[in-house]
């Protein structure tokens, strides 16, 4: 293992002999503000989490334009513009186990992210790397599946493969979704989900992947993508 020294403070709060090895990953990026994240097995996740423990990046194209963006919005936007010291709000629809958001948070400390993963096998891991680095207070996460309008709670079934998503269903009451192995889960949209935001409803930065349901999470943000994008 590396020397305490050289150690990220997140590091310092685990105790090695409780967590598997492979379970957390320490990220190569950014390079100023590395992190620490939980993953998953690679039973269960053959590639997302099995990627990070290795490499320590995910995607690189995605991560250099995520923190390209938000630091073109920094050099560009006064102090005073937010005086809760979130200068920039990034949105990530579908969060998965945390990667983007945290990649994101880690840029700088003026960045806030709102996040929302409806899937509780990614979200548990999420709030966890949360509160292991310390950015409770600038990541606020929405357990609740998007869709075009709010609604009744959907029935999610969880079926892991590779770190995707899972299977919804509709219309279940809670005996039979629990009976399927399912969780009931809120249904929210995108202009919702941001008036509820602690950080406000404008959104400088926004990451989607919900696997082929991008325009009927989009067509809920209607007042998101009617206001003027940022100026950078």
């Amino acid at each position: 293992g590396l020397p305490p020294s050289l150690r990220l403070p997140c590091e310092e709060l685990l105790n090695a002999s409780l967590l598997p090895e492979g379970l957390l990953a320490t990220s190569r990026v950014p390079k100023q503000q590395r992190f620490c994240i939980f993953l998953h097995d690679e039973l269960h996740d053959s590639w997302l989490s099995k990627t990070i423990s290795k490499r320590g990046r995910l995607h690189p194209a995605e991560e250099n334009f995520i923190e390209n963006a938000i630091q073109s919005i920094l050099a560009v936007r006064a102090v005073a513009q937010r005086q809760d010291g979130c200068r920039v709000h990034v949105l990530d629809v579908g969060g998965n186990i945390g990667w983007i958001s945290l990649v994101a948070a880690s840029v700088s400390p003026h960045v806030c992210v709102t996040v929302v993963e409806p899937f509780r096998w990614h979200s548990t891991l999420l709030k966890a790397s949360i509160n292991l680095n310390g950015l409770g207070k600038r990541v606020h996460l929405v357990e609740a599946l998007v869709a075009d309008t709010p609604g009744p709670d959907m029935c999610m079934v969880a079926s892991p493969s590779n770190g995707a998503s899972t299977m919804v269903k509709a219309g279940d009451d809670v005996a039979r979704c629990r009976a399927q192995g399912g969780v009931m889960t809120p249904r929210t949209t995108i202009d919702q989900l941001l008036a509820e935001s602690p950080f406000g409803s404008a959104v400088d930065v926004m990451k989607m992947d919900v696997e082929g349901f991008e325009a009927l999470a989009l067509a809920g943000a209607r007042q998101l993508l009617a206001a003027p994008p940022p100026h950078v």
